[in-house]
């Protein structure tokens, strides 16, 4: 029993996103949308654990690929630009 514990173990590790891709494709969102440097998106982005609007950014982005099963393809960016774009519209509307 306890290998096959060790194999989910192992495969859920698989599944997490590469930390560097995650930061690559958070950095060229927030360079392309002009997302100020602060602290004003990290409840809505985030945890609430984020320092700043670029690790809410992160947390949103790896949340998102893990949700829809994203890899890195010439698409996901795209992707990940208009769900962000929505998400951001809605908050701005919240506000």
């Amino acid at each position: 029993m306890k290998p096959n514990l060790t194999v989910i173990q192992n495969n859920n590790r698989a599944l997490a996103p590469d930390p560097q891709f995650v930061y690559k494709l958070a950095d060229a969102l927030n360079c392309a949308l002009q997302i100020q440097s602060g602290r004003q998106l990290i409840y809505w982005l985030g945890t609430g654990e984020e320092l700043s609007n670029l690790e809410a950014l992160q947390t949103w982005v790896r949340s998102q690929l893990l949700e829809h099963g994203l890899h890195p393809t010439s698409q996901t960016l795209a992707f990940l630009m208009v769900e962000l774009e929505k998400s951001l519209n809605r908050w701005e509307a919240d506000q």
